[in-house]
C-alpha cells in the first residue's frame, strides 16, 4: 500500500466523521425547535420569590393532567394552592416546601365538552402575596 492510498483513506474517514457529526447536530437542533404538542400548555410565574410552573396537558386517556410545581422556596415555607376547572374548585391545600424548596402537585381531570379552562391561585401563607393564572384548552 502506498502513501497516496493511506492519505485518501484518512481523508475519507475524516469526511465521514465530519458528516456524521453534522447530521447529529442538525437532528438535535431540529428536535429542540419542534414545538410542544398542541394539547400541552404551561405558564410560568413567581410568587414571593419562588418559581411556579403551571402545566396542563391531555393524557392518552383523554383526561387532563394538571401539574403545579413550586421551586426555589425556602425550606418549610408554606403556600396555599387552589385549582379550578371550568369555574369549579376541585383542589385546595396548604403545603410546605421540602428540604429542596420544592412543592409538587399532580391532579387529573376528565375532559368536558367544548373548551376547558383551568385556573391556579398560589398564595404565600401569612401574607397577601398571591398570583393567579388561567390556561384555556380547546
Amino acid at each position: 500500500m502506498n502513501t497516496t492510498d493511506l492519505t485518501t483513506r484518512r481523508w475519507s474517514a475524516r469526511r465521514a466523521l465530519a458528516m456524521l457529526i453534522a447530521i447529529a447536530l442538525l437532528g438535535a437542533a431540529a428536535t429542540m425547535l419542534t414545538p410542544a404538542p398542541a394539547d400541552a400548555r404551561t405558564k410560568y410565574f413567581v410568587v414571593a420569590g419562588a418559581d411556579v410552573s403551571f402545566d396542563v396537558h391531555r393524557s392518552s386517556s383523554s383526561r387532563f393532567e394538571v401539574e403545579v410545581e413550586i421551586e426555589h422556596a425556602h425550606k418549610g415555607e408554606k403556600f396555599r394552592v387552589t385549582l379550578w376547572h371550568n369555574g369549579k374548585r376541585y383542589y385546595s391545600n396548604t403545603l410546605s416546601a421540602d428540604s429542596d424548596g420544592e412543592i409538587k402537585i399532580k391532579r387529573y381531570r376528565t375532559n368536558t365538552p367544548g373548551s376547558d379552562n383551568f385556573k391556579v391561585k398560589v398564595r404565600k401563607v401569612g401574607t397577601d402575596i398571591a398570583k393567579t393564572r388561567i390556561i384555556r384548552t380547546s
